[in-house]
């Protein structure tokens, strides 16, 4: 339409339009020219797709992957000898309303699930993250059998490890829905028969909306946050999830005592920017109304933020992982209140944070190391061995108050349902039986000790972070140092970690020179990984 009015790209480009908007367009043209021209054929093709996929899910072959470029070898491959014939999601009261949601989730995509009306005995059930079995599953479990049109959408979303291609990382590694909502369940590859009936199409679970007697929380969006999603995350949880009342908090509010709230809640952001915009005067005033008996939530930056105000104890240290996004199976103290309705272990979506100890608190959550039966990953999960034994959530009696921080979001994105369970338990579950206080002179030398590791974290924002094999760590230095950019350098005997500064949050596509970087390292080098937020 545009050239036929006589709209050449350069006239095009002269009045001022986006050249982008402007290629946008004409890819959308093109695209719909092309579909139009060849419907017969696409519409062959694609039905020939799903046949394919229902053969492949009846003999149990699971969907290879591949590099489809020279110069990356397959990191993960997915095995050749692993059959996956069926999947089977087990009917926890606990977990009615995530497995509401997941069942609509599937079935909006064309998905066919099933409930066994009858108890099945499937040999080889491999559970998520266990090794497989002999179990007998009861009636009214869920089976979504991969012997359908939609077997490739079924293994994407209900794989227990996506089986990564490469590690150099643009987005998060693993996604799988069941770890993802802590929903109990697992695959089975043997050929069976079972008996069940069509489920009928699930309605959208209803808003569980505040319990009673709920505590007034005050949301505090941390200053110069906005390139960071988290804050928008939680709000999205409370209004369109949950159904649950929040307050807008701001820096003066704090300073003036919180009037009328009773659970401040601080999600991810720059803690510099909060200590900037609290001052001093605000930050001595939120720890007094802590220990007055307020409750602090904070995760990640907020997390931060609580440690270098004095609010929590927690000792925070940098990671040397490489694991942009990857689900880490963490154990709960099942005696803690934030294990309540849970169970034992929620899988952690990890995003190279902050290892954590609990000061003068209680570890609510913590990583197992490799080798204890809760250990399990899934995804791009390099180096996540120095996790172990370290908290992933820390519960702290502050004076008559209490703080609980998260080494990571359990919020990622608003979609991380599993680890929503155990933020909503610190928001509003009954408070447990008062814990003693520890004496001043105690709580004011682990106050110093947490501040002063606290001090140590780099200030780089949302960093890119690059991953090298020592041996790469010279060629690697110099050609960031090329690019002027600022960056920190840490690293274990076998890898060595380059933070590159991006305090404004930019993605690949934004950030100036990432991608040209990232070509010219590959081109040099095989990096271990390579992720930008």
């Amino acid at each position: 339409g545009f050239h036929a009015a006589g709209m050449t790209f350069e006239k095009y480009d002269k009045v001022g339009i986006d050249v982008r908007a402007y290629e946008h367009f004409v890819a959308m043209w093109t695209s719909l020219f092309s579909a139009a021209s060849n419907k017969e054929r696409i519409l062959t093709e694609w039905h020939a797709s799903y046949v394919d996929a229902r053969n492949e899910g009846s003999a149990g072959t699971l969907e290879p992957n591949g590099i489809y470029y020279t110069g990356k070898t397959l990191f993960q491959p997915v095995p050749a000898n692993l059959s996956i014939r069926h999947y089977f999601l087990l009917d926890e009261p606990d977990r009615s309303r995530e497995l509401a949601a997941l069942i609509r989730r599937l079935q909006r995509m064309d998905v066919k699930v099933y409930r066994l009306d009858k108890p099945l005995s499937v040999p080889d059930f491999r559970r998520y993250g266990e090794v497989p079995s002999l179990v007998t599953l009861p009636s009214g479990t869920y089976w979504v059998p991969m012997a359908q049109a939609q077997k490739h959408w079924i293994q994407a979303m209900l794989h227990e490890n996506p089986y990564i291609p490469v590690t150099v990382s643009y987005d998060v590694s693993a996604w799988s829905n069941p770890l993802l909502m802590n929903i109990a369940g697992g695959s089975s590859g043997a050929a069976l028969k079972p008996s069940a009936g069509l489920v009928p199409p699930v309605a959208e679970p209803a808003l569980p909306g505040p319990p009673p007697g709920a505590p007034r929380i005050g949301l505090f969006q941390i200053p110069g946050s906005s390139g960071i999603t988290s804050a928008g995350s939680i709000r999205y949880l409370f209004q369109r999830v949950w159904g649950v009342p929040f307050t807008e908090v701001d820096a003066s509010q704090i300073q003036a005592g919180l009037s009328g709230v009773d659970v401040l809640l601080v999600p991810d952001g720059y803690a510099s920017y909060g200590l900037q915009a609290l001052g001093s005067k605000g930050q001595r005033a939120l720890a007094d109304w802590v220990a007055a008996g307020g409750k602090y939530v904070g995760y990640v930056g907020g997390a931060e933020l609580a440690v270098k105000a004095g609010v929590s104890t927690a000792v925070l240290k940098p990671s040397n992982t490489s694991a942009p996004g990857a689900l880490i199976r963490a154990k709960l103290d099942e005696g803690s209140i934030l294990a309540q309705g849970v169970g034992p272990a929620a899988w952690v979506m990890y995003d190279d944070n902050n290892l954590m100890t609990p000061g003068l608190g209680e570890a609510a959550a913590t990583f197992p190391a490799a080798g204890d039966p809760y250990y399990h990953t899934s995804g791009l999960a390099i180096g996540v061995d120095e996790l172990a034994g370290t908290a992933a959530v820390v519960d702290e009696a502050v004076g008559a108050g209490r703080s609980i921080v998260f080494s990571f979001d359990p919020n990622f994105r608003a979609w991380s349902d599993g680890t929503q369970r155990v933020l909503w338990n610190a928001l509003f579950a009954p408070e447990p039986v008062a814990a003693a206080a520890a004496p001043a002179k105690v709580r004011a030398s682990a106050v110093d000790r947490a501040g002063k590791a606290a001090a140590l974290l780099p200030d780089m924002g949302k960093a890119i972070r690059i991953v090298v094999h020592s041996s790469d760590a010279d060629t690697a230095r110099a050609l960031i140092q090329r690019y002027g950019a600022e960056f920190k350098e840490s690293g274990k005997s076998d890898r060595t970690i380059f933070l590159i500064e991006n305090r404004k949050g930019l993605s690949r596509e934004e950030h100036p020179f990432i991608i040209d970087l990232a070509r010219e390292l590959g081109n040099q080098i095989t990096p271990i990984s390579i992720s930008v937020p």
